[in-house]
């Protein structure tokens, strides 16, 4: 029985395709990476900032009510 072993030639140098490929591979990668740090952005300005403007709004609004309370108290109160 022969046996047949294949090998592998191996290769000379790189050649003028895999320079190509890793730009085209490494774009990709670039693109990819650029596009899920745009989605994680969008992400936080759509929920995170409106966390951050409900609770300001809420301490504005109590700000306010406090004002207003403590302009209407004297003037229920004083007798003319």
């Amino acid at each position: 029985m022969t046996e047949v072993v294949e090998t592998v030639p191996p290769r000379a140098g790189r050649t003028a395709g895999d320079g190509v490929r890793m730009l085209v591979s490494g774009l990709g990668q670039l693109l990819i990476t650029a596009g899920v740090i745009l989605l994680l952005f969008v992400g936080y300005e759509l929920w995170f900032t409106g966390i951050y403007t409900r609770q300001q709004q809420q301490t504005a609004e109590k700000a306010i009510q406090q004002t207003f309370t403590a302009a209407r108290a004297p003037a229920s109160g004083s007798s003319q």
